[in-house]
């Protein structure tokens, strides 16, 4: 098609649907992009607010790892 545009050629009906429809999906790509960017920053951003720092349960990471009884 650059061939044709180069040489002053004009499109056929077909070539120019086809060229149509490639421009449409181009932009719908483009906005999925978009929105997918968008969607990331979101999720990649810092809360708003105060930080909520989950409170491990006692017991799992005591500083002695041995049984009563073990050792020795």
């Amino acid at each position: 098609m650059d061939a044709r545009r180069s040489e002053g050629k004009e499109l056929n009906p077909l070539e120019k649907r086809l060229l149509e429809r490639l421009v449409q999906r181009q932009g719908s790509i483009i906005e999925l992009t978009e929105q997918i960017a968008s969607d990331l920053q979101q999720q990649m951003a810092p809360p708003e607010g105060p930080e909520i720092v989950p409170k491990e349960p006692e017991g799992e990471n005591s500083p002695s790892e041995t049984s009563p009884g073990e050792g020795g």
